[in-house]
């Protein structure tokens, strides 16, 4: 099955660590988002992080400050 799932790039803050298995919560523009259970986490940086959910690939820019909650990072945040 080979399935495109739809890029959502973000600037926000991690409010809890990323764990495969997991929702992503993301504090964006004053709301918090849920995301289904992430399957693969892509990047992790000071500035960015990246990961594939059920339903979707996100591109996080950590703002203004970053959070170090992220797990490994494992590649870039391109999706090809």
């Amino acid at each position: 099955m080979n399935e495109k799932k739809k890029v959502i790039y973000l600037q926000g803050n991690l409010l809890t660590p990323l764990m495969v298995g997991n929702c992503a919560y993301i504090s964006h523009s004053g709301q918090v988002i849920r995301t289904s259970r992430i399957v693969a986490i892509r990047e992790t940086t000071v500035r960015r992080v990246s990961f594939e959910t059920l339903n979707s690939h996100y591109c996080v820019d950590l703002s203004p400050m970053p959070v170090s909650a992220a797990m490994p990072a494992y590649s870039r945040c391109a999706v090809a």
